[in-house]
């Protein structure tokens, strides 16, 4: 009798895995990046960074009774963290937005006082007039897709 050969079904997977393989390496390689920022050659000569910032807010009263304002729009508030003056002007002119008291003292990162991934990007001012005071960080882009810390949200909660 004659001897039936076997069909060699291992190479139909690894043949179909080593296809898509190459296709995303060549694709990667010629597609490049599918960033949709301009490069610096493609803006025009004129192309200033953004400085003034259009931004809205929106009042809210979170289930905890405190009452935030979110900031909306295309460019919202900077937060300079470069420095304490800088820090407090930039969270005064937020504050001022939202026709808020101003604060006189710049205050450390939650996340360094209670070493809590948590708070990173909270700011807290437990002796502001109005109750205890959270400044919220984000990380925005302006017109030149350049990032900057914005502030997004202001939060105004009972003293505990």
């Amino acid at each position: 009798m004659a001897r039936k050969r076997k069909k060699n079904s291992s190479g139909g997977i690894g043949t179909i895995v080593g296809v898509v393989l190459l296709l995303g390496i060549i694709g990667s390689f010629f597609g490049g990046n599918d960033d949709s920022a301009p490069s610096s050659q493609e803006r025009p000569a004129d192309y200033k960074k953004v400085t003034e910032y259009d931004f809205s807010a929106n009042k809210a009263i979170e289930q905890s009774g405190a009452t935030s304002w979110i900031f909306q729009g295309k460019f919202k508030p900077p937060l300079i963290l470069s420095e304490p003056n800088a820090f407090i002007q930039s969270v005064n002119k937020a504050l001022r937005a939202v026709s808020l008291p101003a604060i006189s003292e710049a205050v450390p990162e939650r996340e360094e006082l209670t070493g809590s991934r948590v708070h990173r990007g909270e700011y807290l001012w437990k002796g502001y007039e109005k109750g205890r005071l959270i400044v919220q960080r984000s990380l925005c882009k302006d017109a030149s897709y350049e990032y900057y810390d914005c502030i997004w949200k202001i939060t105004i909660g009972s003293r505990r």
